[in-house]
């Protein structure tokens, strides 16, 4: 594929005045091109640009006030400029979401804002991004979890249980580790589907230990729960 190139506004959803708040924002610009690993296994290459656009007419206290709210990268103080995931049916569609217009992501985002969701995407690329997963490099092999997802109407009930409580290997995931609720579209299908694939089948696609991968799958779905 060529490089495809992707620019988005991120405005200050928290202030009300829009005619105000539009004035500055930040511009993102996310690049996606496919190479090659040393395993020769198609990657990503997810680059991200941002910068914030200040207003002339507004004074330093409002432009600072919209950088601090503004910021897709403030939330959990994500600031990496690239990303490298192995290309999959499932990394394919977290691109496609990635790089959505505000417009179509609206419409199947629920109760989350377009500009949000969009955010939870971008920082749950990390648990995809092989250097970046120092939370769940240790899990315990004889660990064992059973999974469930049940669709209501247009969400997924997704229900998590540890057969040894004190080997769960979701500890990190806190409130999180017994389950989640997301609004049911595209991109939480195929991870529904990835989340409920067998291990040997997960190794196949994945680029990296199976487990660990169905582990990043369920922290993503923790960052998209409503």
């Amino acid at each position: 594929m060529s490089e495809l190139v992707k620019i988005f506004k991120f405005y200050d959803e928290t202030y009300n005045y829009t005619e105000i708040k539009k004035q500055s924002y930040y511009e993102l610009t996310i690049k996606v091109s496919e190479k090659y690993s040393m395993e020769n296994k198609i990657v990503y290459n997810i680059t991200f640009e941002n910068n914030f656009i200040k207003s002339s007419t507004l004074s330093n206290h409002f432009n600072n006030l919209i950088a601090s709210r503004a910021n897709p990268f403030a939330l959990e103080g994500n600031h990496y400029e690239c990303v490298f995931i192995v290309k999959n049916s499932l990394t394919e569609k977290i691109v496609e979401y990635l790089l959505m217009d505000h417009e179509e992501l609206e419409k199947v985002s629920g109760e989350t804002t377009a500009q949000q969701y969009k955010i939870l995407i971008i920082e749950a690329l990390s648990q995809f991004f092989d250097e970046m997963n120092s939370n769940i490099s240790n899990i315990d092999p004889q660990s064992a979890l059973t999974i469930t997802a049940t669709e209501e109407g247009s969400y997924y009930d997704i229900t998590y249980m540890s057969i040894d409580s004190s080997k769960t290997p979701l500890a990190h995931l806190e409130e999180h580790q017994e389950g989640v609720y997301v609004i049911k579209n595209s991109l939480t299908e195929i991870m529904v589907e990835y989340l409920l694939m067998d291990y040997e089948e997960l190794e196949k696609v994945c680029g990296k230990p199976s487990q660990i991968y169905k582990i990043s799958i369920i922290e993503m779905l923790a960052k998209l729960w409503d």
